[in-house]
């Protein structure tokens, strides 16, 4: 997967980044009748779903069992661990908290947008799409009824109720597909 320079000073440093069963490779470009004078191992990870390996505006995105990270050359940043580990499940218990969740004339549709699995279990069957229009990063998992997004530009995570079957990259837009519905998750949903 190649990437985008993040200045003009890393213009065809590590241009190409080849993931395999052995690791992650960088390889640089040559000049002239050399296509790449070197090939360079970057580490030893090995990215567990081929659909989440998304070139980025500075990076290609790639997951592992251990999370998200973003690869620009030979640098790895992990975009996940903020989000990782157990959920708070003390409140499963108080009968006031289980009406409050459950019941729709107070929170209609809110139990099925809780957290019941961590977010690595939740990332072993998603799918992830990048919408260059508004920078964010979007993981679903059609068997949930919630979505995880991650904004570049403000560098949070937050939490959206509804998920989709599928993702669709159509540069710069991102496609979300339900059983009934295609979305232009691109567009900003205002309210009149």
């Amino acid at each position: 997967a190649g990437s985008e320079p993040l200045s003009l000073g890393q213009f065809g440093q590590f241009p190409l980044q080849v993931f395999t069963t052995k690791g992650i490779w960088a390889m640089e470009i040559g000049s002239g009748d050399i296509l790449y004078t070197n090939i360079l191992p970057v580490n030893g990870e090995v990215a567990d779903n081929a659909k989440n390996i998304i070139p980025l505006m500075g990076g290609v995105l790639y997951s592992t069992v251990r999370g998200l990270f973003v690869i620009n050359g030979r640098q790895v940043v992990q975009l996940s661990e903020i989000i990782e580990g157990s959920i708070e499940t003390s409140l499963t218990g108080s009968t006031e908290i289980q009406t409050l969740i459950h019941d729709t004339k107070y929170t209609t549709g809110l139990h099925t947008a809780l957290s019941d699995i961590d977010f690595l279990t939740y990332l072993a069957s998603s799918s992830v799409g990048y919408d260059q229009v508004n920078k964010e990063l979007i993981v679903t998992n059609p068997a949930k009824g919630y979505s995880y997004i991650y904004s570049f530009e403000s560098k949070i995570w937050f939490k959206v109720s509804g998920s989709y079957s599928l993702l669709i990259n159509n540069w710069p837009k991102l496609y979300g597909v339900t059983a009934t519905s295609v979305y232009n998750l691109s567009e900003e949903a205002t309210s009149g």
